[in-house]
C-alpha cells in the first residue's frame, strides 16, 4: 500500500511538474518565435496545398463558393496561440495556383472571417440583452421580497421569488466573468485573422 502512495506520489509530482512548466509564459513565447516568427516579425502559418487535398467545400457552389473547411480548421488551430499584437501571415505551398484562383482564395478567407466577425457581435449583443434582463428580473424580484418582508408576509412563495432571484443574479455574474471573457477573446482571434498577410509560393 505504501508503494503505492509512493507511485500515486512521484506520478502527481511529474503531472504537476508538466504543468508548471506549459504555465511558463517565457517557454510560450519562445515557442512562438521558434516555430512562426519570421525575420519581419511575422507569425507565419504554413499551409500544405497537396494535390489530392480539395480546395473547396463540395456543398458550396458558385456565388455561395466556400474553401474547405479543413483548411480554417489548420489555420484556426495555428493561430490561436499567436498573440493579437503579431501580424499573421498564411503562407500556401504545393500546387501551383494561377493568379485568377489566388485572388478567388484571398476573397474568400476575407469574406469568411468577416462573416464570423458579424456572427460575433450578434453574438455579443444576444449576451448583452440576455444579462440586462435576468439583472432587472433579478431586482424586481428582491424588491417584492424586500417589500414583502418589511409587511410580514414571508411565505413559502417568497422564499421561491428568492432563490430565482438569486439565480438571476448568478447568471448575471456567470455570464459577465465567463461569458463575455471567452467572446472578447474569439472576438480578438477573429478581428486579427482579418488582418493578415497572403503569400503563394
Amino acid at each position: 500500500m505504501n508503494r503505492e502512495n509512493q507511485n500515486a506520489k512521484k506520478q502527481l509530482k511529474k503531472i504537476n511538474s508538466i504543468i508548471d512548466r506549459y504555465a511558463d509564459k517565457e517557454s510560450l513565447r519562445e515557442y512562438i518565435k521558434k516555430e512562426f516568427i519570421d525575420e519581419k516579425g511575422q507569425a507565419v502559418i504554413e499551409i500544405n496545398i497537396y494535390n489530392e487535398l480539395e480546395l473547396y467545400d463540395k456543398l458550396s457552389f458558385e456565388k455561395q463558393l466556400e474553401l474547405n473547411p479543413d483548411i480554417y480548421k489548420y489555420i484556426d488551430q495555428k493561430a490561436k496561440i499567436i498573440p493579437a499584437h503579431i501580424p499573421i501571415k498564411l503562407r500556401f505551398h504545393g500546387k501551383k495556383i494561377d493568379k485568377e484562383e489566388q485572388e478567388k482564395i484571398k476573397k474568400l478567407i476575407d469574406e469568411h472571417y468577416s462573416i464570423e466577425l458579424f456572427s460575433q457581435q450578434k453574438n455579443i449583443r444576444i449576451m448583452r440583452k440576455k444579462t440586462m434582463r435576468l439583472a432587472i428580473i433579478g431586482a424586481i424580484i428582491f424588491l417584492i421580497c424586500f417589500y414583502l418582508s418589511s409587511i410580514d408576509k414571508y411565505t413559502f412563495f417568497t422564499d421561491i421569488l428568492s432563490i430565482i432571484g438569486t439565480f438571476s443574479i448568478w447568471e448575471v455574474a456567470s455570464l459577465l466573468m465567463l461569458g463575455k471573457k471567452d467572446i472578447d477573446m474569439q472576438t480578438v482571434h477573429i478581428a486579427k485573422m482579418l488582418i493578415h498577410e497572403i503569400e503563394f509560393i
